[in-house]
């Protein structure tokens, strides 16, 4: 497979990844809902993915994991991509996902 992974820096500072390859990936895990007034991409994953289980349901019973690492991978994600400083002062803006704030709690 050929790596199309770019990495860029604009003068604003924003970094910017650019992969065909990756979206089209990522794409298989969304849904598009048509509203009357937008056009909502919803993340699609079955109750049952790996990312809703409890440490002891994935590692066992023995097991003396307390996270669930695809959740902690989640949050970390969810964290770089909404985090916002302004001011000095940090905040996270989430703007039209509240499926994912209700996620991030529970995991948290």
């Amino acid at each position: 497979m050929e790596d199309d992974v770019k990495f860029h820096i604009s003068e604003t500072g924003h970094s910017v990844v650019v992969s065909h390859t990756i979206c089209e990936h990522l794409s298989k895990f969304y849904i598009v809902e048509e509203k009357e007034f937008i056009n909502h991409k919803r993340f699609l994953l079955s109750p049952k993915d790996d990312l809703f289980k409890l440490p002891r349901d994935l590692y066992g019973e023995d097991s003396f994991n307390i996270w669930n690492f695809n959740q902690l991978s989640f949050l970390i994600g969810f964290y770089i991509r909404n985090l916002v400083i302004k001011d000095d002062i940090k905040f996270l803006n989430i703007a039209n996902a509240s499926h994912k704030v209700n996620m991030a709690l529970d995991f948290f």
